[in-house]
């Protein structure tokens, strides 16, 4: 295999090997602040934010993720949409190196039906991605001056000149 079929798997592997997904800030809409429920009930609407964050080298544009609802639970990007089984939403643009990029707030309805502790009710992956200024962060942040280079270990290529000194 040669080194671009390498380069080409990479990045077909870079969200699943260098990005993770969290659903946070998640409440129940309309929820009064000094009685924060974190029990939901059946039909309940709640909303959720997606955090991505970019732990590779590339910059990451143009992030859109799919949004499903599982067990009878269903999602919608705002009010007054329609709630549906998924949706694909984005423009997140985590930059490399630990960017993070957090979507606007979404929305999801409870299932009609009572489920178990532990149920599964949303499913977040990454859809679709552009590698953006393909390898600014890579080159632009693992470039190092002399020092840093020399901290690493690394010795950079210098050059003499030399010469005999004769008298004046």
């Amino acid at each position: 295999m040669s080194a671009i079929d390498d380069l080409a798997d990479a990045m077909n592997r870079y969200p699943q090997d260098e990005t993770t997904i969290e659903i946070i800030d998640v409440k129940l809409v309309n929820d009064d602040p000094n009685n924060p429920d974190t029990s939901i009930n059946e039909e309940e609407t709640w909303q959720f934010r997606v955090r991505l964050t970019n732990n590779g080298h590339l910059d990451m544009t143009e992030v859109s993720v799919h949004v499903a609802g599982l067990a009878g639970t269903t999602v919608r990007e705002k009010s007054p949409d329609a709630f549906v089984s998924g949706i694909i939403v984005g423009n997140l643009n985590p930059v490399g190196g630990g960017g993070v990029a957090t979507s606007k707030v979404f929305q999801f309805k409870a299932p009609s039906t009572t489920e178990p502790a532990g149920t599964d009710l949303l499913h977040v992956h990454v859809q679709t991605w552009n590698a953006g200024k393909g390898f600014d962060h890579l080159f632009n942040n693992h470039t190092k001056d002399d020092n840093e280079a020399a901290d690493l270990g690394i010795t950079y290529p210098r050059a003499f000149y030399s010469a005999q000194v004769f008298p004046a």
